[in-house]
């Protein structure tokens, strides 16, 4: 998780938890942009910060394209509320 700072500013024993589990945003960062200037990654897997790539059990809903169409709809749906 990135503490990005989206939820808010974090303070006293919250602002201890986020900054010694979060990664802070320079580092979150890191995974996508390599990630997006890969010319052949591998499909069907994700692409951790300090794993490399984990690959998805056949049966994970993320990689059902049916699933994973109704979750971007509803993430869309929920993010416009907000914009």
């Amino acid at each position: 998780m990135i503490a990005s700072g989206l939820a808010g500013p974090s303070t006293g024993f919250a602002g201890f938890v986020r900054n010694a589990m979060m990664l802070d945003v320079e580092a979150g960062a890191q995974t996508p942009l390599w990630c997006a200037t890969q010319p052949h990654l591998e499909r069907g897997g994700y692409y951790h910060n300090t794993m490399g790539l984990v690959r998805l059990r056949s049966d994970d809903p993320a990689s059902n394209r049916d699933k994973a169409a109704a979750l971007w709809d509803r993430m869309e749906a929920l993010a416009a509320r907000f914009l």
